[in-house]
């Protein structure tokens, strides 16, 4: 029987320090009319052909800090879960200065009243145009994406993690064996995956002549041009409370080295809750393959930070049986005989100064 490997390296990894850029913009940010800070915002810093050069979370108090590796003319852009997005500036950042920024900001809620009509369409289209329901929703999404993206590249929290390893059997998929552990340490993602060019050109399963590695979609892959260009998007309804934004290969060709999913937003709050995808490409298969897959769940914490808090990833153990009636070139029937599963939680979180967030 031949185990299944997977390619996302899960882990901790201890952050060394950055170096200081040498010009800075900081600031608070704050609702208009309360004077609240906004914790949790991502302000991102373009430069003046509106590219984005760097960006940061505000803390619990609505601080942020931007560090730009070049001086030149530069604007904010303020992205916050629920809400439309707003701008500041232009101002510039001189060699080594440091820019007092602070900013006031229009709570302005974000609606969806065309959500319906789009779940009904059920369309699945490509770069869906701004105005749409679905773009909305898909821009929603993208911001707790990228906060995540940005959560764990500065390495702000320590954690205490659980990771496991399972091996469950093919009907039921009760647990036959376990090894689990837990580990410490500033954590940058539960998993590290391939660029999104080399999953969209190689696929998301890559074999070799002995084995099959299974890659995972991270932030970075749901973000990137390659994925936008090349997996169509349509509404979805779930359970009660709950919508969805789910994606597939919009070529079938890429549908036998692709991945299809659904990114789960709560319809009120429009927070991000969960990623389910399933692997393309398995159809040869004996087995339940609609069980080959994983899911990844994310959590906003109370300091405006979104982390990915328990993850999991499915891959078929397989055996190959060799048929009465064998022809030229027939290996046999490759049938599913159990599944690995790998994956873990985020047991506690501590700031650097060791109080815990939660």
């Amino acid at each position: 029987m031949r185990m299944p490997r997977i390619a996302v390296l899960s882990g901790l990894l201890l952050l060394g320090g950055t170096s200081l850029a040498a010009q800075t913009v900081r600031g608070v940010l704050t609702e208009e009319g309360s004077a609240r800070p906004i914790s949790g915002a991502l302000v991102l810093l373009l430069d003046a052909d509106g590219r984005q050069a760097s960006g940061s979370l505000t803390d619990e108090q609505g601080r942020y800090q931007i560090r730009a590796s070049a001086a030149g003319r530069y604007t904010l852009r303020i992205q916050r879960i629920g809400f439309t997005t707003t701008t500041g500036g232009p101002f510039e950042l001189a060699r080594g200065s440091v820019v007092e920024w602070p900013m006031s900001v229009a709570p302005l809620a974000i609606d969806l009243a065309g959500v319906a009509v789009e779940v009904r369409r059920r369309r699945c289209v490509l770069r869906p145009e701004e105005g749409l329901a679905l773009a909305t929703l898909w821009d929603e999404a993208r911001k707790a994406l990228t906060a995540t993206a940005f959560t764990q590249t500065e390495g702000l929290y320590r954690y205490r993690i659980r990771q496991y390893e399972r091996d469950l059997e093919a009907l039921t998929l009760r647990v036959r064996d376990e090894q689990s552990r837990t580990r410490s340490g500033y954590f940058r993602s539960p998993y590290v995956s391939l660029p999104a060019g080399d999953l969209l050109e190689g696929g998301f399963i890559q074999r070799t002549p002995r084995d099959a590695f299974y890659y995972a979609p991270d932030a970075g892959v749901l973000l990137s041009d390659e994925f936008r260009d090349a997996y169509c998007l349509r509404l979805t309804e779930g359970e009660e409370g709950m919508i969805g934004i789910a994606f597939e290969p919009a070529e079938r060709a890429r549908r036998s080295a692709g991945i299809a999913g659904t990114l789960w937003l709560d319809r009120e709050t429009f927070h991000l809750a969960h990623l389910e995808y399933r692997y393309l490409g398995t159809e040869h298969l004996s087995g339940d393959v609609r069980r080959v897959g994983g899911r990844v769940e994310f959590e906003a914490l109370p300091t405006g930070a979104w982390i990915v808090h328990r993850w999991w990833i499915r891959m078929p153990a397989v055996a190959s049986y060799a048929s009465p009636r064998l022809v030229a070139g027939d290996e046999g029937r490759s049938v599913i005989t159990g599944f690995r599963e790998e994956g873990g939680e985020v047991l506690q979180i501590f700031r650097s100064d060791g109080s815990p967030v939660r």
